[in-house]
């Protein structure tokens, strides 16, 4: 699929769910934005250094290491990037997440996802205005 507007930027998708990574890489593709995925945290940090995503869309729960603790390990190993937690997480939880993670939101998983594409606009935004080229 080709398009006339120019890429956005790379989003980097870590989920374990195959259906929440095409439905995502999907959307943001259509948007413009060049998406990569992960189906476990794995390796994410090798992956974060050589495709450098502007924005990490992050599952909380996920086998061997969560997204919190993810988020963690990629801030020490790669320094601080946008976040957004997607999660079906209660709300509560995410917020008190992203008071302890610099840089992040969340989405409930099952908000529409024009509301992802409006979340990961905006977060790109803030990658732009900390680290401008």
């Amino acid at each position: 699929m080709t398009t006339d507007r120019p890429l956005k930027g790379t989003v980097l998708v870590v989920d374990d769910d195959p259906d929440i990574r095409r439905m995502v890489a999907l959307v943001l593709r259509r948007e413009g934005y060049e998406v990569q995925t992960a189906d476990s945290p794995m390796g994410v940090t090798t992956l974060v250094r050589r495709i450098e995503p502007k924005v990490l869309i992050l599952d909380v729960s996920m086998p061997g290491l969560s997204g919190d603790n993810l988020a963690k390990l990629l801030t020490r190993a790669v320094g601080r990037r946008p976040i957004v937690f997607y999660s079906a997480m209660p709300d509560a939880e995410l917020l008190a997440l992203c008071r302890r993670i610099p840089d992040s939101t969340y989405l409930a998983k099952g908000a529409p996802l024009s509301r992802l594409v409006e979340t990961v606009d905006r977060m790109v935004r803030l990658y732009a205005s900390q680290h401008p080229h």
